[in-house]
């Protein structure tokens, strides 16, 4: 999933946050979400 939010202290298009998080091994077809800056 992909979710929007506004920012003052991120530059646009920046991902602010994901979960599981960087570099996590997951297993194969766990979701992704990820929060990115407008």
């Amino acid at each position: 999933m992909v979710s929007y939010i506004r920012s003052e202290t991120f530059l646009p298009n920046t991902i602010i946050r994901q979960s599981p998080i960087a570099g996590e091994t997951v297993p194969k077809g766990t979701a992704v979400n990820i929060v990115i800056s407008r």
